[in-house]
């Protein structure tokens, strides 16, 4: 069954390693298809994006810079190149595949649905995390991070300094200790792993005015709204993740935006008109997740929602 990579990125030269991996570790590698939605400047997409269309499958397009700036808008551009592939797997451009990635997750997301009963469902999670060593991609964790929040309130106001406007971290602090469930009810769909079917691609949640890492706030509010179900696989994946303590500091950031500090700003501005013009299922999502995004707060000490959608 054909999978189709959405890749978003900004100036990020591990998108190289990722591709190859991506097709080199696939049990059907004929049947992947890669659309890579770079935000770039011209040099970098001649010099790194463009030599990776000379892959069989694999698609890309530069994006302006400023005009395309944002996680939202990067989510969607990279869906340029969706040609009705069976599923729609989101991942970032810096993640390593395991020998045989492809017919696990699509066993994954089906052994979701049976859990489920609902064709609209996503897998999603925080991916566990890779190294490099001597150039070779090293797996220190393959279990995914629960995407939780923090155990108390959050401020009243968001902090505008604090880079994660919703107190996100990049890996979260919090890991289900049950490994006996395969699956749990997920709090919002995590930005560097996401595994869907056709009705994702037919609806993929984003509007476009995300800016960071309320990307996976809103977009989850969306979807579960529409009827979707969000499922964190708690068991081993074949898919990591590349985390750098320097990521919200990347040169790219500062070219994208003239003070760090919009980010944050900007943020909170589209956070605070989609709280307004989605006053109903805002209040959906505090019954599910305990958690406010009008005030920021938690309204009481939940971690994992009781059921798979609204």
């Amino acid at each position: 069954m054909s999978i189709y990579i959405q890749i978003a990125t900004i100036e990020d030269s591990g998108i190289t390693e990722t591709v190859k991996s991506a097709l080199s570790n696939a049990d059907n590698p004929d049947d992947i298809y890669i659309g890579i939605a770079a935000t770039v400047n011209s040099e970098f997409y001649r010099d790194v994006i463009f030599p990776l269309t000379e892959y069989n499958g694999v698609r890309a397009k530069k994006f302006d810079p400023i005009k395309d700036r944002g996680l939202g808008r990067g989510r969607i551009n990279s869906r340029f190149a969706y040609n009705d592939e069976d599923f729609v797997l989101q991942v970032d451009a810096h993640t390593n595949f395991d020998s045989g990635w492809d017919t696990k997750l699509i066993f994954i997301f089906k052994s979701a649905i049976s859990e489920t009963n609902n064709s609209k469902t996503l897998i999603t999670g925080y991916l566990g995390k890779f190294m490099f060593e001597d150039g070779i991609p090293k797996v220190t964790d393959s279990y995914a991070g629960y995407s939780v929040w923090p155990n108390g309130n959050v401020n009243a106001k968001v902090n505008l300094k604090s880079v994660a406007v919703t107190k996100i971290s990049d890996f979260p602090e919090f890991i289900l200790e049950d490994r006996v469930r395969m699956f749990y009810p997920s709090q919002r769909v995590a930005g560097n792993f996401i595994f869907g079917n056709r009705e994702w691609a037919k609806f993929h949640g984003w509007s476009g005015e995300e800016v960071f890492w309320e990307e996976e706030i809103t977009p989850a509010i969306t979807l579960l709204n529409d009827g979707f179900s969000l499922v964190f696989p708690n068991i081993p994946l074949p898919l990591t993740h590349l985390y750098r303590e320097d990521d919200l500091d990347r040169q790219t950031m500062d070219d994208m935006f003239e003070d760090k500090n919009d980010i944050c700003h900007l943020a909170n501005e589209h956070i605070s008109r989609f709280v307004h013009q989605n006053k109903q299922a805002c209040n959906k999502y505090t019954d599910y997740s305990g958690y406010d995004i009008a005030t920021n707060t938690l309204t009481y000490k939940v971690f994992v929602p009781e059921k798979y959608g609204f």
